[in-house]
């Protein structure tokens, strides 16, 4: 069975990034990420939960993000939506068909910051 999502459903504008690395001017590793797409999504909540990194309560709030079917996507990148960066945990394509591309993203928030 064909997996189907309506037009009116995929009314977010999101960015995909890919990553580089490349060092600062003190030799350290920096990531630099990338812009190489714009496209139309459908976002919805898939949960939350918490964790405890480094003595401190880290928040998790899993997002399902849909797109048009990209073979470019790739879990090392992320997603830039409204003022929230995910980053891409898993991709599926749903009905095996190469329309649709399903991201399993996660949004981190610091310790007492609010999206």
């Amino acid at each position: 069975m064909p997996y189907r999502v309506a037009t009116g459903d995929m009314r977010h504008r999101i960015q995909l990034q890919s990553s580089t690395s490349s060092s600062d001017s003190f030799g350290q590793p920096s990531r630099n990420w990338t812009t190489y797409q714009t496209c139309w999504a459908k976002i919805e909540g898939a949960g939350g939960a918490e964790s405890a990194i480094d003595s401190q309560t880290q928040s998790l709030t899993y997002t399902t993000v849909t797109i048009r079917f990209n073979p470019a996507v790739l879990t090392d990148q992320q997603i830039l939506w409204r003022n929230r960066t995910l980053a891409i945990k898993g991709l599926r394509d749903p009905d095996g068909r190469r329309t649709w591309l399903v991201l399993d993203c996660v949004d981190r928030q610091k310790p007492g910051e609010t999206i």
